[in-house]
Parts: structure tokens; sequence; C-alpha cells
């Protein structure tokens, strides 16, 4: 398994936060969801299109029972239906409402959660996040003061809650136009040092949303001053510093946050709004500014790792604000972190046709279909983007790696050589590129325009790991260039020491150059970090073999044949060697120490001689018995190598001994 091609994985639009805010926050995550949802559920997933309809059962029971099997597959749109029917049958079962609340709100179902938060309320009064769910809805219908006095009845018991309620407050306050009350609310809200940023942040978007410029500068700046990794922060310090005529003092903000996350086209667009003198609204609204709130804490819990509450947070932000693209972009980020890729390019699909993401998430939702097997879907996705864009660069890299991937190499290398050709002076980050046509050319039999390609890629970025264990590996697989190879892998190994696949090429190195033992070792290692791979398997087996573990071999060859290989080839030469074995071991060549030749081992007479690394527990009747037939013949291999056995004890494991021919 050395060839590894693994695809890079989409730039994150994440809303960011400082470490030390993440650092509290994550501590808190799990708060709104203690005593009610089942970690088992995870992420919704679409139905597929050809299903066929649900088939409830007729009891409790049975609903219940494949509630919890859709659950644990992450199918949660067929969970809440699920769980709805068995609450038919036992109707205000509080764990059957729990569960179909955090279900619905998962979905981006809030309307249908309502009802649920409700009676969630009549058996638990301080779940604070019904209280949430119930005064976001509110605020949707301009109630604002109904909305306050749910996010006021909340009991605030963990910070987490606390803050989540009481911003929203004050934004339901914002609503009534009423800044002396919004400010307030802030103001009196105490908690840990980490709720500065947000309550800095949303003192002065409120204040900047009804009129109170000089408050929402200050305000603002004390939040910038807390994180200036945040990019709504970082947006509204600079945006706020050009409306004061401070420009300079927003783009150097800018510049700073790029440094950092360099080429984000969202804070791209707000450097140019700012250079072309474009003023923007940085709320725009009381509900946007409580789905700034729900997103800012949803991307935040999102980039910790969490599933069910992020995805909570930002249904309930795109809920009060449908079109905010970093929303979305948040929870496309947290649903293909799930592998959910049917929701993620749903949601990609609902983006504002005139968002900065729409190329780059685009591009993404491609590479999600055709990782669910919609390869053509995604094929033509690509190629009207990459006709469409300014930048086509970007698409064609993208539908290059997805043909590669999919094994369509001759298409792939085309693509390949309309980029490389676009790149005038190729640059250190320009490796991958000469990396993955290299690929194209060794799958089609092209060996010297691959080599060129893996040494122009090492050009560009010296002792790269998987460079040089790709090209190591090929040369070992070659026969060719074995000094050279050995030490690519090596190097490639010492940067990757827990990577199964390069651990793999250095113990076929081994095995190539027969170092039998050494090759057992590192292909051991290598079946640990990769059980699931036949090749691996494949090549221990070869190794145990060689090394006279015979059953060990035929055990590892089987378990290579279960796991079934994708080359039919491959797997023939499977089944061969479990009926066979290894062939006899010819004249073996092996590259000489101080020389780049190669050298037939032979006796003195001239005639080829096998070789054998002693194993551990082996005795010289085991080996004679194994590659002999007769372990009477143990004497013959005694003679032979006197020079090399000790005078008594057990064989020393590694011990490499001269086999003596048997005709």
């Amino acid at each position: 398994m050395a060839k590894q091609t693994t695809p890079v994985k989409f730039s994150k639009s994440r809303h960011a936060l400082s470490d030390r805010t993440l650092k509290h926050i994550k501590v808190l995550a799990a708060a709104l969801l203690v005593g009610g949802f089942s970690a088992a559920f995870q992420a919704p997933s679409f139905a597929d299109e050809d299903a066929e309809p649900l088939r409830f059962a007729r009891g409790f029971s049975g609903n219940f029972l494949a509630a919890q099997i859709a659950g644990g597959d992450n199918d949660t749109l067929a969970a809440v239906q699920f769980f709805e029917r068995a609450l038919s049958r036992d109707p205000g079962n509080p764990v059957l409402i729990q569960q179909a609340f955090f279900l619905h709100l998962i979905n981006g179902s809030v309307e249908e959660a309502v009802p649920f938060a409700k009676d969630i309320l009549q058996f638990d009064a301080s779940n604070d996040l019904a209280r949430t769910v119930l005064g976001v809805t509110a605020l949707k219908k301009g109630n604002f003061g109904q909305a306050a006095g749910q996010f006021d009845k909340a009991s605030g018991q963990a910070p987490l809650e606390l803050l989540t309620n009481q911003l929203l407050a004050a934004w339901s306050e914002a609503g009534k136009e009423d800044l002396a009350a919004s400010i307030a609310r802030i103001d009196k809200l105490e908690g840990p040092d980490w709720y500065e940023s947000f309550r800095s942040f949303h003192a002065g978007l409120i204040a900047a949303h009804l009129g109170d410029q000089e408050q929402a500068f200050a305000r603002v700046a004390r939040a910038y001053e807390y994180d200036q990794s945040a990019l709504r922060i970082v947006e509204g310090f600079a945006r706020l510093q050009a409306l004061k005529g401070s420009p300079e003092k927003g783009l150097a903000a800018i510049r700073a946050f790029k440094q950092q996350v360099p080429r984000h086209p969202y804070m791209d667009r707000v450097e140019a709004d700012i250079n072309d003198g474009k003023r923007v609204e940085l709320a725009g609204s009381s509900l946007k500014g409580a789905a700034e709130v729900l997103f800012g804490l949803g991307s935040a819990l999102g980039r910790d790792g969490g599933s069910e509450l992020p995805k909570i947070y930002l249904q309930l932000s795109l809920y009060l604000n449908p079109q905010s693209d970093l929303a979305i972009m948040a929870l496309v980020d947290v649903y293909n972190d799930d592998e959910q890729y049917a929701l993620a390019v749903d949601l990609v699909d609902g983006l504002p046709e005139e968002s900065v993401f729409a190329d780059a998430a685009n591009i993404e939702a491609a590479r999600n279909l055709a990782r669910l097997e919609k390869v053509d879907e995604a094929i033509k996705r690509l190629t009207n983007i990459a006709r469409e864009t300014d930048d086509p660069f970007p698409a064609n890299l993208a539908l290059a790696n997805v043909l590669r991937f999919e094994k369509r190499f001759e298409e792939a290398n085309a693509i390949y050589n309309i980029i490389i050709d676009g790149v005038d002076a190729p640059e250190r980050r320009h490796w991958s590129l000469f990396y993955s046509r290299a690929i194209t050319y060794e799958r089609t039999d092209q060996w010297d325009a691959a080599e060129d390609d893996f040494r122009k890629a090492l050009e560009l970025f010296p002792d790269q790991p998987l460079v040089l264990n790709y090209l190591g590996y090929s040369f070992v697989d070659k026969g060719i260039n074995l000094d050279e190879a050995l030490g690519m892998i090596e190097k490639a190994v010492e940067q990757r020491p827990e990577e199964g696949f390069i651990l793999d090429s250095l113990g076929w190195a081994y095995f190539k150059l027969g170092r039998y033992g050494e090759a057992v070792v590192q292909l051991e290692k290598a079946t640990e970090k990769m059980a699931a791979d036949p090749l691996v398997h494949d090549h221990l087996g070869d190794a145990y073999w060689r090394a006279g573990r015979t059953l060990e071999a035929q055990f590892q060859w089987a378990h290579a044949r279960d796991l079934e290989p994708e080359n039919p080839d491959d797997l023939a030469k499977i089944e061969d060697k479990l009926e066979n074995g290894l062939p006899p071991e010819a004249a073996r060549k092996v590259a000489a120490k101080q020389t780049d030749t190669v050298i037939d081992q032979a006796n003195d007479e001239g005639k080829a001689r096998r070789t054998h690394i002693v194993a551990d527990g082996e005795s010289l009747w085991d080996i004679a018995k194994s590659l002999l037939g007769d372990g009477d013949a143990y004497l013959d291999i005694l003679e032979l190598n006197r020079d090399r056995l000790p005078e008594s004890g057990p064989l020393v494991v590694g011990t490499e001994l001269h086999i003596p021919d048997r005709k």
C-alpha cells in the first residue's frame, strides 16, 4: 500500500475564535444535551431519491427499534418519523418527546420542534434549549417582547446557555429599538473571561444597528483587542475603522488576518469593499443579529469536532437568516466532517448565487458527488465551473483529481497537462501538480515521464514524504535503483513513522532486497496500521514465506483474499500462492554495499544458493523440513553455516543462513 493518493480536504470557512475561547467552550458543548438526545444520533442524511417509502410498525416497540436503527445509520429524517409514530402509541413519553425535539432541530425543522419544546417544558421547566427555541421562533415572527420573556425564563445554569439566551434577549430588545435596554442586558452579563469577545462584539453590532457609531467603534475595538482571529470581529473592526475615517487601520487588521488565513474569499470581499469606499451594514436587522449569535457559537463548537449541538445552533441561525452564506458554509463543513455528503451538496445548492463562496463550495459539492459515486454528475459540474469562472485553476484541479481517484488516468493526465502548462514559474506549492501527473504517467506505463515528474516534485519540495515513498516504492517494484529507493523510503518513514502505507513500502523494499527478517518487522507494523488492506497482508504473507514461517504466510494470504482485492489479477496470484506457495527462490540479486552494481549471490562452485533469515522459535530441523523437505537435512545446513551459528543454545533471530541446493 505504498501509493497513497488522498485528496486535499476542503479549506474551512468557519468563524475563527481564539484558542483560549475554544478551550472553554468545548467543555460546555454537551451542556444543552444532558439527559436528552442520544449520542447515537449524529447527523441527518437525506434519503435516497429512489428509496422506498418508510414502513411503520403497528406497535410501539417496532417503531422505537426502527428509530434507533435509523439513528445508528445517521438517517435522522427517518428516525424522527419512527419516534413520532412510537409517540403516537405512547403519548407523553418524555424520552420520545425529547428525541423528536432534538431530531427536528438537527434536521432544520424548527417549526416542527416547537410543540415538542412546549411539551418538554411541562415536565422540565429548566430545559434551556426548549426556551431558546421558543424565543427564537417568537423573534422570527417579530414578537420581540415575547421572545425576550422566553430567553429570560431560561435557567442559565451553564455558561454557554446563559450567554446564548442573554445575547438573544439583547437582540430582542434591539428589535424594539431600545438601545439602552439592549446594552444594559449585555453589560450585566457576567461569566468566564471568554465571554468578552461575544459581549463586546454584539454590543458593538447593536450600537451600530441602532445608530450609536461612537459606542459601536469602542465596543468592537474591545472585541478585536480580545480576539484578532475571529472572522466577523475582524470584519467589524475593519469596516467601522473605515467608516470612522481610518481605512488603513482596518486594512491592516485584514492583512494580519490573511497572514493566518490566506486567500479567504469572504475577507477578500471585505478588503475590496473598503478600498472601494463601499459601506455595508454589519447586522442589518435584529433577526440577523440574533442569527449572528447562533452562528458564532455554532461554528465555534463545530470547529472543536462536535456533532449535534453545532448543527442545532447553525440550523437555528439559518432559520433566522436563511441567506447567510457564512452559516451555510459552517454547516457544510460540519456535515463534511461527518461524511454526510448528500446533505452538504443540498446545502451548497442553497447558497445565494452572489456568494463569494459559490465557486469553492460548488467545487466541494462536486467532490462530494464523486464520493457518493455520482461521478458523471461531478465531472459535469466541475467542467461547467471551469468554463464559466474567471479562474479555472481550482475547478480543473478538482476535475483532474476526481478522474485520477476514479482511475481514469489518461483523462486526468490531459487535465494536469492543461494546469501545469498554465504555470509560468513552478514554485514549492506546485509540487503536488507534478506528483499527481506523475501518478497518471506511471499508471499508464509511461515510466520515463513519470520519473521526470516525481523528480521535479522533489526539486520543488525536497524530501516530501509522499513523493519519496511513491518514487522509492516504484523503483523497488521495478527492481531498479535499489540503494536510492531504500534511502528515499527510509527518509519518508522518518517523517511519517505512523503511516501504514509508508511502512509497507519499507517492508517491501527489504523483501525485494532479500532482507526478510527486517521485511517481516516492518510489514507487521504496516498491517497493524492498515488492517483492512489486502495488499499489505499479501506482502506480509510473502515475507513470512521467505522467512520460513509458512503457516503464518498461508494465514495472511487467506486474509488478503477474504479482504477482496480490487484487481482480479492480484486475487488470482493470491489464490495461486495459497495452493502452491511461492516458487523456490532463484539466484537472488542483492545490491552491493559499496557500489551501485548488482551481483549474484553464489557458492564457491558458482551455483546459485538460497538464504534464509532465522525467525523467532525456529530450529535447524524446522528450517530443513520446510525448505529441503527433510528435517534430517539440518546437518547439511549446519555444515554450511558453522561460522555463523552459536556454539550452544537456540538460533539467533535474524541470522542469515545459507541453504544448500537439493536436487
